[in-house]
């Protein structure tokens, strides 16, 4: 078995002491448990300094860039025929999907909240002004006669459990929905491992997967649908 569990809350803790007292678990198995945490800790120096180091607290416009480099890194152009880099004043774009005004996140681990958030439509404003036109939930004729449509889906991944490949239901309708209506359809996901697209990746016109790309990871999609990187 494991002596540690992260986080801590179901199992080994909500029931160690009803095993004790159901006499299946042995208080001297968690004293051995706990023994082998401590010498870890120990050997590694843990209780002999502090556990926040608040130099680091001075460094936020260092930890922005590394986690802007760290995103554009990550990224992946799973698919583009000919419709990325887009490049300012070309097209008008219409904006729309989940996380274009959230920062996406995953669970466990990967919900970080970070600082200074940048959003999609932030980013994107930022490099193309009034091309852009952001529509939570937009209508089939705004989706067909839009000129460039910028769709984000996604969904929320943990460690602790397992899950399907497939978008959740919303996800996928409002993929094959768009590119339905719209052969120049980029499509932006965020999600923390690969997903199924085959009801719809032959007729979308580009394919960007940027996993959970942090505080300001969504200026690495924003350069890169923009002619500041070429691709």
């Amino acid at each position: 078995g494991q002596d540690l569990e992260m986080p801590g809350e179901h199992f080994i803790r909500s029931d160690g002491g009803r095993l004790i007292h159901e006499g299946k678990v042995s208080e001297r198995t968690l004293d051995r448990m706990a023994k082998n945490i401590l010498r870890t800790t120990i050997a590694i120096g843990l209780h002999d300094r502090p556990h926040k180091d608040i130099s680091f607290l001075k460094k936020y416009s260092e930890h922005q860039e590394i986690a802007l480099q760290t995103a554009r890194e990550s990224i992946v152009l799973l698919k583009n025929d000919g419709i990325l880099p887009l490049r300012p004043g070309a097209a008008k774009i219409l904006l729309t999907g989940s996380y274009a005004e959230k920062i996406p996140l995953g669970g466990g681990s990967a919900a970080v909240e970070g600082f200074d958030h940048v959003s999609m439509l932030c980013a994107l404003t930022d490099i193309y002004g009034d091309q852009i036109s952001y529509i939570k939930d937009p209508s089939d004729k705004e989706i067909e006669t839009a000129e460039i449509v910028f769709l984000s889906v996604g969904r929320i991944e943990s460690e602790g459990w397992d899950h399907p490949l497939d978008l959740p239901a919303a996800e996928e309708a409002a993929a094959q929905r768009a590119v339905a209506l719209n052969r120049r359809v980029v499509v932006i996901v965020n999600a923390g491992s690969g997903i199924k697209m085959e009801a719809w990746h032959d007729r979308a016109a580009a394919i960007l997967v940027a996993w959970y790309p942090g505080q300001v990871g969504d200026r690495k999609s924003t350069r890169l649908n923009s002619s500041h990187i070429t691709i």
